[in-house]
């Protein structure tokens, strides 16, 4: 029983970071549409991270 304990505590978490990830990459998007000359700016931003 003592292992179960945390158990449901996993699915939440990966439900908030989906649904957290999922509301900021909406925001981005959002931003990038009401400001297109940003979306460069935000190109080479996420490239310097994923590199």
């Amino acid at each position: 029983m003592g292992a179960g304990k945390g158990k449901p505590v996993r699915p939440l978490q990966k439900n908030f970071l989906k649904n957290f990830s999922e509301k900021f990459w909406w925001f981005e998007n959002k931003l990038l549409t009401l400001h297109p000359l940003s979306k460069s700016k935000s190109m080479a931003h996420k490239e310097e991270i994923f590199e």
